[in-house]
């Protein structure tokens, strides 16, 4: 079987990160509107997922729009998605943990059950993840799975019932999950932050998730980073452990809405997450993130080189951040209310960057010193991580340079390489980071670790406090 990613370029710190060099436009579907439906795993073919247990997620559904996600897609000699890769040549096909028909998981019942810790191939490549049955999230976290424990969540009116729903020890309101949006418990001094995954964030050999199972992550109280499972399940488990973050996903098929009603409206959200998108939001969900940042909330944006394609989509991160600021902006790009766009830097010029700067940047704007972002409770960031990652454009007010990539007065980037970027908008506050593979925990939403790939817990860089200083900043 032939891979793209062989003839490819791979990105430095990210060995599963495939598309560095540009693919072809193609139509693409978009996000897809699901209205207010609450959905948690997302299957379009999900008739067998199974029944749900009273406590669960409401729709035990996986899949993502536009993409080659299910057993018939991935099994009808079509290319679905106009990749130009079809059935199990995708990875739409090989990284779905509800997809079975390509067994390049370890996610049947046969598989999970036999004592074994099967070779996975989500990339092509064989690994073992070193996980024998339910204790691999592809089968314990897979709702097409029927031999491990299912997932439990105490949810909606089984906040009210007195009864620990979910046998986690918890009942009712003590129960984090009951703090979830939809939930009939006060959120006291408790803010919600939704990653996004909506919008391809787990494309190709991305991996940008908190946890695979879903809209809510599973356990209900991580006692591990492994026990989310995620290149973002350490980010997601260090804001859990502050006392005052509540965690949630945005799923596949979900969309971003604002003050329309549905349990997953940005109207009840402190924070958005968005990192490293690989499919375009609508008009309407750029208008909806606006409409949200300008009313208040915090927005988390996550960006990276162009040329980034990592499924054959015809979109990387820098196409869909501008083209979002160009949909919510009547008067074009250079006119968006953030006064900053993303740059076409390419992998080329990534590169050099990277070269010139030894992976690492301290160069933290003069006029950004003490900044809450780079000096708050999670620690004072005076270096970071830049891994072949992109810029951004200023244009004016309100934004903010806090860091550069390059120091100020390098050749051929004299007037500076923006690289962290920070606004107040309106009542709102946005902060964008140009590299994605700062965030990477080492480990993956499959079980797999690879801790040279781990930027999160890099000693000589602050990535952590960076990220997580953002969100306390953006929550207010």
């Amino acid at each position: 079987m032939t891979r793209r990613h062989v003839a490819l370029p791979a990105c430095a710190l990210l060995a599963w990160l495939v598309a560095c060099s540009a693919s072809p436009a193609v139509p693409d579907a978009g996000a897809v509107d699901a209205g207010s439906i609450d959905v948690g795993l997302v299957d379009a073919g999900a008739a067998d997922a199974g029944p749900v247990d009273a406590g669960s997620d409401p729709t035990p559904r996986w899949g993502v729009p536009g993409a080659e996600s299910t057993d018939d897609a991935c099994a009808n000699g079509a290319d679905d998605d106009h990749s130009g890769y079809k059935d199990c040549d995708d990875f739409w096909c090989t990284d779905t943990p509800t997809v079975q028909v390509c067994g390049a998981l370890e996610n049947t019942d046969a598989l999970c059950s036999n004592g074994v810790d099967d070779d996975e191939k989500p990339t092509g490549a064989a690994v073992k993840d070193g996980l024998v049955d339910c204790a691999d999230p592809d089968c314990s976290k897979n709702p097409r799975v029927t031999v491990c424990p299912k997932l439990q969540w105490e949810l909606g009116a089984a906040c009210e019932n007195g009864v620990d729903d979910d046998g986690d020890g918890l009942v009712d309101c003590a129960d984090p999950d009951c703090l979830h949006a939809g939930s009939p418990c006060p959120l006291g001094d408790h803010q919600r932050v939704l990653f996004d995954d909506a919008h391809r964030e787990r494309a190709g050999n991305a991996d940008w998730v908190v946890d695979i199972a879903g809209r809510h992550p599973f356990p209900s109280v991580p006692h591990t980073e492994a026990d989310w499972s995620g290149q973002l399940s350490a980010m997601g488990k260090a804001l859990f452990d502050t006392g005052h973050f509540t965690i949630e996903t945005l799923p596949p098929y979900g969309t971003l809405t604002y003050d329309e009603g549905g349990q997953q409206d940005l109207k009840n959200y402190s924070v958005l997450v968005i990192p490293e998108p690989s499919a375009p939001l609508t008009a309407s969900e750029a208008r909806a993130v606006m409409a949200f940042v300008q009313a208040g909330g915090g927005l988390l944006m996550v960006a990276d080189h162009a040329d980034s394609d990592r499924d054959g989509n015809g979109w990387d991160s820098v196409q869909v951040f501008n083209d979002m600021l160009t949909q919510a902006s009547p008067s074009g790009l250079e006119a968006n209310a953030f006064g900053f766009s993303v740059a076409q830097v390419s992998f080329a010029e990534a590169g050099t960057i990277e070269h010139l700067n030894g992976g690492e940047t301290d160069a933290v704007d003069p006029a950004a010193i003490g900044h809450p972002v780079l000096a708050g409770p999670h620690g004072s960031v005076t270096a970071v991580g830049m891994h072949a990652g992109g810029l951004f454009v200023i244009y004016g007010a309100p934004a903010q340079v806090l860091v550069h990539a390059l120091p100020l007065g390098t050749a051929g980037y004299a007037s500076g390489s923006p690289y962290v970027v920070a606004a107040q908008v309106g009542a709102g506050r946005v902060v964008a980071v140009g590299d994605s593979s700062i965030l990477d925990d080492g480990t993956d939403s499959h079980g797999i670790a690879n801790p040279a790939f781990d930027a999160w817990h890099q000693p000589t860089e602050q990535n952590a406090a960076l990220f997580l200083n953002a969100v306390e900043w953006l929550a207010r």
